[in-house]
């Protein structure tokens, strides 16, 4: 299995020198033979990833807000295969925002799935799974397995660690178990969670803390803050290395 991100920032984009590292979520996992390829949200990271995308390949929503979705539209040409996600009314919610007078021409062409709680949604040699995690107007992190290698991945953005009880860590251990590498939410420091209680983000701490109690192998930070800077961006990287094994 390989990944790439295209946009690690949250929010909003920002000008960097990194392009990957200034644009909003999205990230491409692709099978170990290059068979089957997963889009994780479609932030304006999408446009560093166009080059690498071929027809056929699947779209699978954590949430809706505007961060996540503002790189829908590229795709248009792109020749995906479906959007998968975990609400019912995925297409109603993308049909209100890409439509006049907010957006002139159609964003999305791909039939919409659902993904069935509890049981993975098969798309050629990976599976996909989704969990519920703490954020304002719901998200959910993703989990792609590729049964042939073992590999695996936790995408665990915009989650509130510190807003989910004892009950709701153990869950997401247990969804997130033994993961090859979980990107995890690290918008603010340890320090600016109080400020921000309700806001739907985490720190590194947190980061550190998920995957000690999934045993996640090697642990990414990704939605970064607009305001963190590249040295900000790279402290936060060293600081979850010991959790790597």
């Amino acid at each position: 299995m390989k990944t790439t991100p295209g946009g690690l920032r949250g929010s909003f984009p920002v000008p960097t020198t990194d392009p990957v590292s200034g644009a909003t979520i999205s990230l491409l996992v692709e099978s170990a033979d290059g068979s089957s390829q997963i889009l994780l949200d479609a932030g304006t990271g999408v446009l560093n990833l166009l080059p690498r995308l071929r027809p056929g390949a699947l779209l699978a929503l954590t949430h809706f807000h505007l961060d996540h979705l503002l790189g829908l539209p590229l795709l248009v040409p792109s020749g995906l295969s479906g959007i998968l996600t975990a609400r019912p009314d995925a297409a109603t919610i993308l049909s209100r925002l890409y439509s006049p007078p907010v957006w002139p021409v159609p964003a999305f062409n791909a039939p919409f799935a659902l993904a069935a709680p509890g049981k993975p949604y098969v798309h050629g040699a990976l599976t996909v799974a989704f969990h519920p995690v703490a954020h304002p107007d719901g998200c959910h992190a993703i989990r792609i397995d590729e049964p042939t290698t073992g590999e695996s991945l936790v995408l665990a953005t915009d989650i509130e660690w510190t807003l989910m009880d004892a009950a709701d860590r153990a869950a997401f251990a247990g969804f997130a178990h033994g993961a090859g590498d979980l990107w995890f939410d690290c918008h603010f420091l340890p320090a600016e969670l109080p400020a921000h209680r309700g806001w739907g983000h985490s720190s590194w701490r947190d980061a550190l803390d998920a995957a000690r109690l999934s045993s996640a192998r090697r642990v990414h930070p990704l939605h970064f803050s607009p305001s963190a800077t590249p040295a900000r961006a790279a402290s936060i990287t060293r600081r979850l290395r010991p959790a790597r094994r």
